[in-house]
């Protein structure tokens, strides 16, 4: 284990000089991630006992907004365990993948957040750039263009996608089938979200807050081009199927 860790921490050190040189490990490290994936998907819930249900989340879909609200235990929620969770009402709420992803470029490329900062890397050319977009030469980094975040974007399969970009067909489903019994969708927020507390019995539901909203000036369509507007159709193709949304 020493020497891999000297290993690892040459190849840190001369990053700064050649970025060429950090993707191995960057390789190994995204390997050994897909591999537990694989093996064992881990999604991102709210279990809440109480009520017996479960709210599976997904960045950028007023994730934010409704965990304030959908309060739960951080149970492990995993393939291997579903079965445990059976008798659970288990919901989520999906987005129209085109707007969601021009809500991702906004809140990735367009805002200095703190806490963005530790997923960006220099390359060898002291150029800031998004590590997880690093393997696949795509250039992602602050105040770049819709047109070249779509085409990093698109090039990240799932299993080894930012999670902000990742399928929401992925995210919820296992062996090929969706996990939740009700789907809401973004475009019907306040409706879907009185549905839900009526179903899990939360008797007077809070006002649903308005939480880490991306700021744009325009329509997400307004955004697209033919040729981005293919590579997103093409990419989150399961998305427009399953949750029936169109351009």
């Amino acid at each position: 284990m020493r020497i891999i860790d000297n290993f690892k921490k040459k190849i840190e050190e001369k990053r700064m000089e050649d970025s060429f040189l950090y993707r191995p490990l960057v390789m190994m490290k995204d390997f050994s991630r897909d591999l537990k994936n694989a093996l064992d998907t881990t999604y991102r819930t709210e279990v809440m006992h109480n009520y017996k249900a479960i709210f599976f989340y997904i960045h950028k879909n007023a994730t934010t907004s409704l965990r304030s609200i959908f309060k739960g235990e951080q149970d492990i929620v995993n393939k291997r365990n579903l079965d445990k969770f059976k008798d659970y009402f288990k919901f989520a709420f999906v987005r129209n993948p085109f707007d969601r992803l021009v809500s991702c470029y906004l809140y990735s490329c367009r805002t200095n957040r703190e806490k963005n900062r530790r997923s960006l890397i220099r390359d060898k050319n002291g150029k800031i750039v998004r590590r997880d977009f690093f393997n696949f030469n795509a250039m992602f980094y602050p105040r770049i263009t819709f047109e070249e975040f779509v085409e990093g974007a698109c090039k990240m399969p799932d299993r080894i996608a930012d999670e902000h970009f990742r399928s929401q067909f992925f995210s919820l489903s296992c062996k090929d089938r969706l996990i939740p019994n009700f789907l809401g969708k973004i475009e019907n927020l306040r409706e879907d979200y009185k549905k839900i507390c009526e179903i899990i019995g939360m008797e007077n539901p809070p006002k649903l807050p308005h939480k880490n909203k991306s700021v744009r000036d325009k329509d997400y369509r307004e955004y697209y081009n033919a040729r981005t507007k293919h590579l997103v159709a093409k990419r989150y193709k399961k998305d427009l199927e399953a949750f029936e949304y169109e351009f």
